[in-house]
């Protein structure tokens, strides 16, 4: 019976720690679910920690964080920030157009600074939001016959 209490008493607290996540998250936002899944990741590291008396409890919790690590770089668009860069020492600064190229799923990328326009090629799939998102490395390389 005691048991069956502190395991009621225990969901309870967590379902009140979890609610804000919850609540400011959205079902057709894939960032509402990377942060729920970090947040779950966290307490998992910190019950490990407080709780788990195992030999590999350590090894365990450091790849969590750096696990966590990883999603926030990744989703924190700093990977995205670091080939932007790149190109603003390159080129100074621009922007990127992307036009449909032809009749395909391809997009046609030209980069725009002060010193005029240049097209870098064609990049398939994706839409052009997409292609940014993920980072800018596929395009500094045209695709053969361009």
């Amino acid at each position: 019976m005691i048991h069956s209490i502190k395991t009621f008493y225990k969901k309870c607290k967590r379902f009140i720690e979890f609610a804000p996540e919850i609540w400011n998250g959205n079902d057709y936002d894939y960032q509402s679910a990377v942060d729920l899944f970090s947040y779950q990741l966290e307490r998992l590291a910190d019950e490990l920690e407080s709780k788990n008396p195992h030999v590999d409890t350590k090894h365990q919790v450091a790849r969590i964080h750096a696990t966590v690590e990883m999603i926030q770089k990744v989703y924190g668009e700093e990977y995205l920030e670091r080939p932007l860069h790149i190109m603003e020492r390159m080129y100074g600064e621009c922007s990127f157009s992307f036009k449909p190229f032809e009749d395909t799923d391809s997009f046609e990328v030209e980069l725009a600074n002060s010193h005029g326009h240049r097209k870098l090629g064609l990049v398939d799939g994706f839409s052009p939001a997409n292609k940014l998102g993920h980072g800018l490395h596929p395009l500094m390389l045209p695709r053969r016959g361009t």
